[in-house]
């Protein structure tokens, strides 16, 4: 059996984005993280820590972006392989050791977390696109059936209706 003090402690450094709005909100939830990171994970030591406050994002109108930077300390890649399942940092980089050695069984459970968790990303992606389908054309349904009721010819008030949608589309980036 291996012995846990012989095995080298991995050092890595990443960085974890929230995006969102408004920009208070998005400053509150960056200190947050930077705050409660990893405290219910006795065996990760937070080396450093860094708040970048947000910004405004250029693609996206009403979008602040900002970050936190940390570096820690953790027993083994399994341990580390949980922090990126648990706050998706978007960078990760492993700079102690040079060399990682994991075994078969931890490495497949690693796996199967990891792929469990895409399998519900992935089925909470699909949703919300079917969801957003759904919505705007409803949306564009209601729209047009006002403009019929406000006297507009048919032809006229689905071209409105259609535009409509199409800007609001735009502006929130869908």
């Amino acid at each position: 059996m291996e012995n846990q003090n012989l095995k080298p402690k991995i050092k890595a450094s990443m960085i974890v984005e929230i995006a969102g709005s408004p920009q208070e909100h998005i400053n509150y939830a960056l200190n947050l993280m930077s705050e409660q990171f990893c405290k219910d994970m006795p065996e990760v030591k937070i080396l450093s820590k860094k708040v970048t406050q947000s910004e405004k994002m250029p693609q996206a109108e009403h979008v602040f972006s900002g970050f936190c930077e940390f570096e820690v300390e953790v027993p083994d890649i399994a341990v580390l392989f949980v922090i990126c399942k648990d706050y998706l940092p978007s960078s990760v980089e492993i700079y102690e050791p040079d060399q990682i050695f994991i075994h078969r069984e931890h490495m497949t459970e690693m796996f199967n977390d990891f792929a469990a968790r895409l399998h519900d990303y992935d089925a909470m992606a699909k949703t919300l696109t079917l969801q957003k389908r759904f919505l705007l054309e409803e949306m564009q349904k209601y729209i047009t059936e006002k403009n019929i009721a406000a006297g507009k010819p048919r032809e006229d008030a689905e071209k409105e209706a259609s535009e409509f949608i199409k800007n609001i589309s735009s502006q929130l980036g869908l």
